[in-house]
């Protein structure tokens, strides 16, 4: 054997220092049903690689061939910061096809998982586990678009990795088992697999459209990203059972047990988030990765911003859910679309607050103007008197038992002066709180893709004409999510008006 080709012996992985391509085998560091994955080095330039070995006895296996090209095909059409880079692709001398991509020096989610359970009892922090949704959501979003559907998404097809800024980034892995939806133009032809049943993925996160065999879209993705939150919030899966076909069966019938069983203080946004994703029809699912990542991020926004850390002992002021609640969120039959849908979210408190309040300064004022107008008038006409000099002997009589009259006896103009004082001065802010200068409303607008494709464009060339002028990055976080917000709930009026808003901190624009 040529010095430096790979040691092959049938059903032995391959042995330290052999070449595949341009990379010199390290170690394997991973084993599956269909290939062997390796740790190896550039030989001129010493970058690391993972490189991917189909086994030798499913070297001769058609089927297994073509899933095989199908994952090196797939990856070589997406390019994502959240997806693995495919670096070559080839035959070792005796046919095994292997694929050498982008070494990720991380942990799988479920490992990350494991851990958490095993130190603190639990599974991850909320920011955590939305931190990790919102990145695969990002690579969803890349597959969907080029038309791809992984169909095999779960805790151990994503990566974790440190960065250098101490930031984590996640890499989602594994498109062995991906197809392309209806129409996609992907590098396909000819495999024989790319027609295979839909009825592919793992059991604890496989959507009931797969069970059902029907045709999928990216949103059988996102029920399987619905099963890795509440996994991730719970340390375990929705569903649980020793039997596959149990788990099947429970995927296509069962509703999810409550966040509330297994973690404490869950907000109710966070649980109806993950209902959201769990629906059993996916007409009842977000609409697309984008949609959903938008409602992720809005909700990460308002997590930071109330410094919000929910694990073990150092739980939030937050209400929590009881018994009762939980059954009201999650019944027997899962509610229909109107109970999860983004557009029922319960709309942010601090759009609510500020005018609850003005409205309760507002009657207290209101409250002590009539309180001030409906004194007894013998009291004004005393402070009126007593101003000048001391009052005669007679008129302490008067004023202990006045005669009350309906309607006050017109007075000179020395004793009226006060009341007419009061009237103007302590008057003056509630007029000017109750009849604030109203908001000109938004011009009509309807709801379509258009509107929403139009104003996402506007609202980024704004934000950046804003930040360019020198608007705080507070504000244009507030603006963003109340956007975000708007877009969500497909609030036509409400995007407008941050538009505006926004125009008003951009006035170059």
């Amino acid at each position: 054997m040529p010095s430096g080709e790979p040691t092959l012996v049938e059903g032995a992985p391959l042995a330290p220092g052999s070449l595949v391509g341009s990379y010199e085998i390290m170690e394997l560091i991973g084993a599956g049903g269909m290939g062997e994955v390796y740790r190896a080095r550039h030989k001129a330039i010493g970058r690391l690689a993972a490189v991917k070995v189909l086994k030798a006895e499913r070297a001769n296996d058609a089927s297994a061939l073509d899933l095989f090209l199908k994952e090196a095909t797939t990856l070589g059409a997406l390019s994502h910061r959240n997806l693995v880079e495919v670096l070559d692709f080839g035959h070792l001398p005796n046919g095994q096809p292997y694929l050498t991509m982008a070494f990720v020096d991380g942990k799988t989610l479920h490992d990350v998982i494991t851990d958490a359970i095993d130190s603190t009892g639990s599974g991850l922090t909320i920011v955590t586990a939305l931190t990790v949704t919102e990145q695969v959501l990002n690579a969803l979003g890349e597959a969907h678009k080029k038309g791809i559907v992984h169909r095999d998404l779960k805790p151990s097809n994503i990566m974790l990795l440190k960065e250098h800024s101490g930031e984590t980034l996640v890499k989602v892995l594994d498109f062995g088992l991906a197809r392309p939806v209806e129409g996609a133009l992907l590098p396909w032809a000819g495999l024989a697999s790319t027609k295979q049943s839909s009825a592919a993925g793992t059991p604890a996160y496989v959507s009931p459209e797969q069970v059902r065999n029907e045709e999928l879209d990216g949103r059988a993705d996102l029920y399987s990203l619905g099963c890795t939150l509440y996994e991730m919030l719970t340390g375990r899966a929705p569903f649980v059972s020793e039997s596959p076909l149990e788990l099947v069966k429970q995927q296509l019938d069962a509703s999810p047990p409550p966040l509330a069983d297994f973690v404490r203080n869950v907000p109710e946004e966070i649980e109806r988030l993950v209902l959201w994703f769990l629906q059993k029809h996916r007409e009842d699912r977000p609409e697309s990765a984008d949609v959903a990542r938008l409602e992720v991020r809005r909700l990460l926004t308002k997590l930071s911003r109330e410094s919000t850390v929910v694990r073990g002992s150092t739980l939030p002021p937050m209400r929590a859910l009881s018994r009762d609640d939980v059954q009201r969120l999650t019944p027997t039959t899962l509610p229909p679309p109107a109970d999860t849908a983004p557009d029922k979210l319960r709309p942010p408190r601090r759009a609510v607050w500020p005018w609850v309040m003005l409205g309760a300064v507002a009657v207290g004022l209101v409250g002590v103007a009539g309180w001030v107008l409906t004194r007894p008038e013998p009291v004004v006409r005393q402070v009126a008197v007593v101003e000048p000099r001391p009052p005669p002997p007679v008129e302490p009589t008067a004023v202990v038992t006045p005669e009350p009259t309906p309607e006050p006896t017109p007075e000179p103009a020395a004793e009226t002066e006060p009341v007419k004082a009061i009237e103007e001065d302590e008057l003056s802010v509630p007029k000017a709180v109750v009849k604030a200068p109203r908001t000109p409303a938004p011009p009509t607008c309807t709801w379509s893709d258009d509107f929403k494709a139009l104003a996402r464009k506007d609202h980024q060339a704004l934000q950046r004409a804003a930040a360019q002028n020198g608007t705080s990055q507070s504000v244009l976080d507030a603006l963003e999510d109340e956007f975000g917000g708007a877009m969500v709930k497909r609030d036509c009026r409400g995007a407008l008006r941050v538009l505006d808003k926004l125009r008003r901190h951009a006035p170059s624009r």
